[in-house]
């Protein structure tokens, strides 16, 4: 994986949290409370996962790859390393928050709360993989390494004096 990748979904992973800490900001300030940031959180999930993948299959795209690289691979490379800073994200922030609550969700099933960061961040892979693949720059032409002139002998073409000349019989 090159340097650009890895930068892209390096990138996209802090992204991803936008929408996140912009409703966590909203609930703290109180602009919304009860129902309303329930309603933000529910649209904060899914709007992260798409832009955090969206931006790394982009970036990835747009990057330098191998004619044997096909363009989701490359977005699949950089979804992965966002997905894996947006997963450990997530689960770092679940942990801060519920260190101090006792009947959080996180401590009554906290089996349930990993894998539903493990499909976010699955999905986030996916996001990626699918806007490298439209959006991604093309190969250059290939390059011809070796002329045909140099592959074949040369051979000089027959003259018309050659064609008049007449091999001995016996």
């Amino acid at each position: 994986m090159t340097w650009e990748r890895a930068r892209a979904g390096l990138v996209s992973g802090v992204v991803s949290f936008a929408p996140l800490v912009l409703v966590m900001l909203a609930t703290n300030l109180g602009v919304a409370s009860g129902d309303g940031a329930v309603t933000l959180a529910l649209l904060a999930f899914p709007l992260s996962i798409l832009l955090g993948g969206g931006l790394a299959g982009y970036l990835a795209g747009q990057g330098k790859r191998r004619r044997s690289e096909a363009k989701a691979v490359v977005g699949g490379a950089a979804g992965v390393v966002a997905a894996v800073l947006f997963g450990t994200g997530m689960e770092a922030l679940y942990l801060i928050r519920a260190a101090g609550e006792q009947g959080s969700i996180l401590a009554i099933h906290p089996i349930r709360v990993f894998f539903a960061i493990v499909l976010m961040s699955a999905l986030l892979v996916a996001v990626a993989m699918l806007a490298a693949q439209l959006t991604a720059r093309p190969l250059p032409p290939p390059r011809r390494t070796r002329r045909l002139t140099a592959q074949m002998p040369a051979v000089p073409p027959p003259t018309p004096r050659d064609a008049g000349t007449r091999l001995p019989t016996r």
